[in-house]
């Protein structure tokens, strides 16, 4: 009897003991399955700006909070010992909610967090930990170990392809934003390319469904980013099945995107370059993107402009690389709603505004170029409404206010060059007075400006000498044109009253320095097709068409040139 008591005692506590077990696991794995759900629930927009606005008790001012959070990882890593997951999961977490409260961690505490993370090893961090350690050390000021991170985690996922496959299960936007952090931080381009054709296309064409129901627009932004910068290096196969499903994707959720989204993925639809069939950018997507802009516009259309100046400059740039031509209307009406005032004293604080944004500017007076928007006025009410008539205050503001600084000013300032240098040549016949004379003294002010900026790169040589070489064939053309009154061919005609800034500017990048090599030549082109540039020929005014000759033995490259 004794004996049976004991056994029924055993099976009872043995059988409580499983079932307690199975209880805490169900939990487990009920508190996993729930992650992303909360994850995303506690991804709200958290208020940012002056770190005085949060309370005294949290300690972020002074960076107090930061050293008692990773004292005691300073205190394990001084003794050789390795933190348990937990503390390093923690202290990812309070940087990541500090961070995104606008109180970046310190310098010291990133170096502190990364060498924790290091000693534990990346295998032990969730994939929602591994992508808040990312963005805390993205947003640390003067961290200079992004190069060692983004080799480490590149090869984390490298050496363990699947022990990752539950984390990314679970947690399937860790791929597209580590291949964010990669695009911009890795130093080879191999183990990026590594990274998108060994871990991030199998991933996807595993899951299909789990990816497609977790991608936002900017995870379509940083994947189209990551395959543009490594594109070379990957098969076709890969950049083919990264295209479907982007594309996949905005045809199902295009209208749910937002503002930011709707640039962010027109621009990674036009990086994607030719499709499977050797098509370029579907057109139809472009005109949805731009048809939901519209709707954006009509939501209220007294209210502030829907596009922030970042937005707009992204847009219309996937736009142009597009060739997306067909609602010039909805073209118009975005620029007016973003470039037009009709109260002075706003039009000042409008050109305020956009005097700090030279490189997005670049991007609309090359996009309007582009899609050949330079003659049509913006308000027809008012007529001297052309959109690069209304760009050019804009532009001399930013160049007087010294906007275009190092190299990336260069790159501005050989961009707007480029696009005013080509409107004054499609402007030279047929075209106002008022709006000549503004492309001329801006192509000017460019040119000028352009003399003290540091010159990196092939591009941009290009582009300044061609706008120079426009500039010229805009004189010359309109010194043959008969339709050019005798007041304006004394201002503009004569050759004699050419600026010596341009002539110093064809020395400065013509005559001066060496010739580039080959592989500064070719570096960041697209190469096209005969037929393509067949097709830049034929758009050409038609009278430059009857003056010009196409020498027969020109290789299709240089007939842009020629």
């Amino acid at each position: 009897l004794k004996l049976s008591l004991k056994c029924i005692v055993v099976t009872a506590t043995h059988v409580y003991t499983r079932g307690m077990a199975a209880a805490v696991e169900a939990e487990a794995l009920g508190h996993r399955a729930l992650r992303p759900w909360v994850a995303h629930i506690a991804r709200r927009p958290l208020p940012r700006g002056d770190a005085s606005r949060l309370t005294p008790y949290e300690g972020l001012g002074d960076g107090c909070l930061q050293d008692r959070l990773l004292q005691v990882q300073r205190q394990q890593l001084k003794a050789g010992a390795v933190p348990n997951g937990s503390q390093v999961a923690e202290a990812i977490s309070a940087q990541f909610v500090m961070a995104r409260h606008g109180v970046p961690a310190t310098k010291e505490a990133a170096e502190q967090l990364l060498e924790a993370v290091l000693h534990q090893g990346m295998l032990g961090l969730s994939g929602r930990s591994l992508c808040d350690l990312l963005h805390v050390l993205t947003n640390t000021r003067g961290y200079s170990r992004h190069a060692e991170t983004a080799v480490a985690v590149a090869n984390v996922f490298a050496d363990n392809p699947g022990s990752w496959e539950t984390e990314l299960v679970l947690w399937p936007q860790t791929l597209p934003l580590v291949a964010e952090y990669l695009t911009h931080r890795i130093p080879d381009l191999r183990l990026l390319a590594h990274f998108l054709e060994q871990v991030l296309v199998p991933f996807w064409r595993r899951h299909p469904t789990a990816v497609a129901s977790a991608l936002l627009p900017h995870h379509i932004s940083a994947v189209s980013a990551a395959c543009t910068r490594c594109s070379k290096l990957m098969r076709a196969d890969s950049k083919m099945h990264v295209r479907t499903t982007l594309v996949d994707w905005v045809l199902k959720n295009i209208d749910k995107i937002g503002p930011r989204g709707v640039a962010g993925v027109a621009l990674a639809l036009s990086r994607m370059g030719l499709g499977p069939a050797a098509e370029t950018t579907p057109s139809h997507l472009l005109e949805a993107l731009l048809g939901r802009a519209q709707e954006f516009l009509d939501e209220a259309p007294e209210g502030p402009a829907p596009f922030r100046p970042d937005w707009l400059g992204m847009l219309l740039s996937a736009l142009s690389r597009g060739r997306c031509r067909a609602d010039p209307r909805a073209l118009t009406r975005l620029l007016a709603r973003h470039l037009l005032s009709f109260d002075g004293g706003h039009r000042a604080a409008l050109d305020s505004k956009w005097a700090r944004e030279v490189q997005n500017l670049a991007l609309i007076a090359h996009a309007v170029v582009k899609l050949d928007l330079q003659r049509v006025l913006l308000y027809p009410r008012r007529p001297h409404s052309h959109a690069l008539a209304v760009l050019s205050p804009m532009v001399q503001a930013a160049v007087s206010a010294g906007s275009l600084k190092g190299p990336a000013g260069a790159r501005s300032a050989g961009l707007l060059a480029h696009a005013y240098g080509a409107a004054v040549v499609l402007l030279s016949t047929n075209a106002e007075d008022r709006l000549v004379d503004a492309c001329n003294q801006t192509l000017h002010l460019l040119l000028k400006a352009s003399l003290v900026l540091p010159v990196e790169t092939i591009r941009v040589r290009f582009q300044l000498l061609s706008a120079v070489q426009c500039w010229w064939l805009a004189l010359d053309t309109s010194s043959s044109s008969s339709s050019c009154s005798s007041a304006r061919s004394k201002s503009r005609n004569s050759p004699h009253v050419a600026p010596l800034e341009t002539l110093r500017t064809v020395h400065r990048w013509a005559g001066e320095g060496r010739l580039p090599s080959a592989e500064e030549s070719v570096e960041g082109q697209e190469w096209i097709s005969t037929q393509c540039h067949a097709e830049v020929v034929q758009s050409l005014p038609a009278a430059l068409l009857e003056t010009m000759k196409l020498e027969e033995f020109a290789f299709p490259f240089w007939l842009d040139v020629v």
